[in-house]
């Protein structure tokens, strides 16, 4: 399968070159690592090297100044991020993939980024070079919250296939139907996602890139443990985690622990998700890293398990300005929703009704219908799930 680590990233190389001080071949290797595709997690590994050079040379450089650009906006400082940014100058293309990465308020400057990059690929050929995450309609990267265009997405699911192959060209293999299926799942609409699901994994297990299929499993998994087949999780996990190791993703494997601890957090399993948080957790103590943001959402669901209300509370303020900042409805609404659920718990009741009032509106504009639906067996589903075999 591809794999989207970079090849040009080999932490022992790089590191001996700090060592050295051979700054002008260290420079030169940055430059080759970020005009390759890239996991998002690959930058923040980028950090300490970059931090070997001046802002002076940083800023007049456009690889470093748009890598540090990326860089801060990974760590939540949105205003250096756009001011990096503005160092990049008359390097048109590079500007264009700020404008779509970088998260914040600005929604028509990202979409008219992304219809420019869209019409230089059909006019040129040039593929233009975007990450892959998971999650809010982000196929495009982990920042920018994509919801806003659920409906385009659920009702031209033929037309969104050229879109996304005039972002990720051979790569885009099962792109569209993945982030279809997320919508249909967002939009409660269980039993169109997991078809839809079902029908694309052994293709991008047979043509694809390692991170759709990735993506792809984790929103299977997902859907499962929505609608009550927790049977389904084990071997799921167990297939995802082979999967990154035979191909050995080291970035994205940063995640899987995370995503075990949210499945099995369903099954009642204490033990394992204990460990992850005494051991894998983020901490909301340290640097706010905005890649993490998934980690956040589970340890908040675990302080829930541990009746610890104050302490969820205490991490949602804490991540409340950086996603406001960076315009993350989705994340927004779920974290409300589970701020909810603890001032209830903890006899906050007036509390609770108020924040889903404000909640609700929201949560019916977008189709969040998942977002407030009951959890439930989904007979249907296991039925459908059990012919077709999946393991």
């Amino acid at each position: 399968m591809k794999n989207r680590d970079n090849e040009f990233f080999r932490e022992e190389e790089l590191d001996e070159l700090v060592e050295k001080r051979d700054y002008e071949t260290l420079r030169d290797k940055m430059s080759r690592i970020f005009a390759c595709p890239c996991c998002l997690n690959g930058f923040k590994h980028c950090r300490k090297y970059l931090e070997v050079f001046s802002k002076e040379e940083i800023r007049k450089t456009p690889t470093l100044a748009a890598a540090e650009a990326v860089i801060q906006a990974i760590y939540g400082n949105l205003e250096k991020a756009e001011k990096y940014a503005s160092y990049v100058g008359d390097e048109r293309l590079m500007k264009l993939h700020l404008d779509v990465i970088i998260p914040g308020t600005d929604r028509e400057r990202a979409r008219a980024a992304l219809l420019k990059l869209a019409e230089i690929y059909n006019n040129y050929g040039i593929l233009p070079n975007l990450p892959l995450a998971a999650g809010r309609n982000t196929m495009i990267n982990g920042f920018r919250d994509m919801t806003m265009y659920g409906n385009y997405v659920h009702d031209r699911k033929e037309q969104l296939k050229g879109w996304v192959k005039s972002f990720y060209g051979d790569s885009s293999l099962g792109i569209a139907e993945i982030t279809y299926a997320e919508v249909c799942y967002q939009r409660d609409e269980c039993f169109e996602a997991i078809t839809t699901l079902v029908g694309i994994i052994p293709f991008i297990e047979k043509e694809g890139e390692i991170a759709v299929l990735f993506i792809a499993l984790s929103l299977q998994m997902r859907i499962m443990i929505a609608t009550g087949q927790i049977a389904v999780v084990y071997p799921i996990l167990e297939e995802i985690y082979q999967r990154l190791h035979k191909e050995q993703s080291r970035w994205l494997l940063e995640n899987f622990g995370a995503m075990k601890a949210w499945g099995l957090l369903y099954d009642g399993d204490v033990d394992t998700v204990t460990e992850w948080m005494e051991n894998e957790a983020p901490s909301e103590f340290g640097e706010l890293n905005m890649l993490d943001t998934y980690k956040y959402m589970i340890k908040m669901r675990a302080y829930i398990l541990e009746e610890k209300y104050l302490a969820m509370l205490s991490l949602a303020e804490y991540l409340r300005e950086p996603l406001q900042k960076g315009d993350r409805v989705m994340d927004l609404c779920e974290m409300n929703l589970l701020c909810a659920v603890s001032y209830f718990l903890c006899d906050r009741k007036e509390d609770a009704f108020q924040l889903i009032d404000e909640l609700l509106p929201i949560v019916k504009e977008r189709r969040f219908d998942r977002l407030i639906a009951d959890e439930r067996s989904n007979q249907e589903i296991a039925d459908f799930m059990e012919s077709a075999s999946i393991p």
